[in-house]
């Protein structure tokens, strides 16, 4: 019946031809399971000499980069932000101190001394 569907819709110049597989140029037994085909990322064999000089003179890549996402947890956030303020406070104490001294030092009357020989 399927044939007679297929004779009907497709006109016989438009068959493909199709070869038949060799049995012998596949490292996978004719009954192996689909599973274990998947498994073994239905590869016929390793190419075990990796040689990244030979991929980069191929491809010949201008530029290389890679990007990497992290997240910082709660934790190392609040620590952060103290680390932030703690450090901010302690210059700000320095740097208002010397301020407020210089001010004082203008402010302040300066006495001249005579000095008698």
């Amino acid at each position: 019946m399927v044939k007679n569907v297929i004779k009907n819709e497709v006109e016989p110049d438009q068959f493909v031809d199709i070869q038949i597989l060799d049995i012998n140029s596949t490292r996978f037994p004719p009954h192996t399971r689909i599973q274990i085909i998947l498994d073994n990322l239905m590869i016929e064999t390793w190419n075990e000499k990796i040689s990244y000089e030979k991929y980069y003179e191929v491809c010949a890549p201008e530029q290389c980069t890679y990007t990497y996402t992290s997240r910082n947890n709660p934790v190392q956030i609040i620590t952060t932000l103290i680390g932030l303020f703690g450090g901010l406070s302690v210059v700000l104490k320095i740097i208002v101190s010397l301020i407020v001294r210089r001010i004082r030092n203008r402010m302040r009357p300066h006495e001249e001394t005579n000095v008698v020989t």
